[in-house]
């Protein structure tokens, strides 16, 4: 069992334990997507990614032989 699922089951049988009703605690994960960033912010970065600053190895290797 992970850390959440037994904090979550914690929860429930500290909750759950003073009333006869369903055992459903809520996690604040029903009406999320689960990102922590906004769609802005991923897509701010996929385009960042697209005009990246690194070369391939075939370019790396051609300024290896200029330098020695």
């Amino acid at each position: 069992m992970g850390k959440n699922q037994a904090y979550k089951a914690m929860q429930r049988a500290r909750v759950g334990s003073g009333s006869g009703g369903p055992e459903e605690v809520e996690d604040g994960m029903s009406q999320v997507d689960g990102s922590f960033h906004t769609p802005e912010w991923h897509a701010a970065r996929l385009a960042s990614l697209n005009t990246s600053h690194t070369i391939t190895w075939e370019e790396y290797k051609k300024k290896q032989k200029v330098i020695f």
